[in-house]
């Protein structure tokens, strides 16, 4: 009995001495080998920890039955791996199916909040171009806050925060995923990335524009075939407004000369136009307020504008004119062709100019204004009452014309063209025309041949 109970125990030791010995002499190389995953919370972000894989070796992360993403190892087949979300469940695992390894996280909870929102669905930029995606979620009261998500893309390269970069032309997926408390979700975008571009250009080539108004831009860009390419081009309006979704600027509140420039990520390309932002105009005057005019007379007008507080403001384009008894030109330019109560109008369209955006306090702009000068017109002198007036007078005819002359000048105002048309400036000599010399002439034979 104490021999059996001494084999026994001597087998034990000798299979202990062996399995001892078997592992004193596993080379360390091959422990090293031996894939090994870790997987760590670290606030709101997981990291997973990997060793003795192959050196330069290609892993896909899984998240339970999501793939975070493909990344490769270091020289030495170690490295960590960080996403930003809270899990329990990471795999590891090679590219080509072989060895998967699973780490259980000690997280106290998954992020707060589900995804509902990406910033874009569909981004369009060439090779080298640039986008920054970002994503929207809610939390349990259906309140909008800042969400954490695993961005993917099929070509390019994104970052952790969503900056996205074009390598390679083609139509791909960009993923967004998120695993939440309540459930997990998925949103993806649709990516084209085109060729090369070479021009880039705005329309219009230059804005004038009112404060607080808005108008929409074109931007044009061109690959190296002559074909158009929609692009998401990023903007700088050197202080003069502001653009929002869709290239719609919106003018600043200061009037001013500015400079509008829109650029492509990624690349060398800008285009430039010069935006004027004027005052808005509220309301138009005509000048000069004349009180009257004769028939025959021609009389130039204008129109001034004001803003909401008065002041005089710049009108951007040429008023539209009409008269209701004489014949005035798109210049302004009137002549008085019937005696009566004249009406002239001057319309402005400043449809062009002011859209139907509206600023935070301000009132939509006026479209188009209007203003009226009203006036009479009257006859000129009747000469028949005048030759009879100097025949009647025992005065010198030299005298006589002269005297109603100048009191003719004096009664009429300088200024005034119809004045002019029949006197000239110093009121002395009658029109200086063919039928005042005549009329002269045959009253001083008349009277000579009187007297003999």
């Amino acid at each position: 009995m104490r021999l059996n109970q001494r084999v026994v125990l001597f087998g034990k030791v000798m299979v202990g001495f062996v399995i001892i010995s078997l592992l004193v002499g596993i080379p360390s190389t091959m422990a090293q080998e031996s894939p090994k995953i870790r997987v760590w919370c670290l606030g709101s972000q997981v990291e997973v920890e990997f060793f003795g894989w192959l050196a330069d070796e290609m892993l896909t992360v899984w998240m339970g039955d999501l793939e975070i993403g493909t990344f490769s190892t270091n020289a030495t087949g170690s490295g960590k791996y960080l996403f930003p979300a809270k899990a329990k469940d990471i795999t590891l695992q090679r590219v080509d199916g072989d060895t998967i390894l699973a780490g259980r996280a000690d997280c106290s909870q998954l992020p707060v909040g589900e995804l509902t929102a990406v910033s874009q669905y569909q981004v369009t930029l060439p090779v080298g171009g640039r986008v920054g995606l970002s994503a929207t979620g809610t939390d349990s009261s259906s309140t909008e806050i800042p969400i954490d998500v695993i961005w993917i893309a099929e070509l390019g390269s994104i970052t952790a925060a969503g900056d996205f970069t074009a390598t390679t032309e083609g139509q791909f997926l960009i993923t967004a995923n998120h695993i939440g408390t309540a459930s997990s979700s998925t949103y993806q975008i649709t990516a084209e990335v085109t060729p090369p571009l070479v021009s880039l250009e705005i329309e219009p080539a230059e804005l004038t524009i009112f404060t607080n108004q808005g108008r929409q831009l074109t931007v044009i860009a061109t690959d190296e075939s002559g074909n158009v390419i929609e692009i998401s081009p990023d903007w700088d309006t050197g202080g003069g407004g502001a653009i929002i979704p869709a290239n719609f600027f919106v003018a600043s509140l200061d009037p001013g000369d500015y400079t509008l420039t829109t650029t492509i990520a990624g690349t060398d390309l800008s285009a430039s136009i010069a935006v004027q932002v004027l005052p808005l105009v509220d309301q138009i005057q005509i000048t000069p307020e004349i009180e009257s005019l004769e028939v025959g007379a021609i009389q130039e007008f204008a129109v001034i504008g004001f803003d909401v507080a008065g002041n005089e403001a710049q009108i951007p384009v040429a008023p539209t004119w009409t008269a209701e008894l004489g014949v005035i030109d798109a210049q302004g330019k009137y002549a008085a062709t019937t005696a009566g109560e004249e009406t002239v109008t001057a319309v402005v369209d400043l449809s062009a100019f002011a859209s139907r955006y509206k600023g935070p306090g301000l009132a939509l702009p006026k479209q188009v204004l209007t203003a009226k000068w009203m006036f009479p017109v009257v006859e000129p002198p009747d000469f028949d009452q005048v030759q009879e007036a100097i025949e009647q007078s025992d005065a010198q005819p030299e005298t006589e014309i002269q005297a109603h002359m100048e009191s003719v000048a004096k009664a009429q105002n300088e200024d005034d063209p119809i004045s002019r048309q029949y006197w000239n400036t110093d009121g002395r000599v009658f029109c200086a025309s063919i039928f005042g010399a005549a009329f002269v002439m045959i009253l001083m034979v008349l009277r000579v041949r009187k007297k003999k």
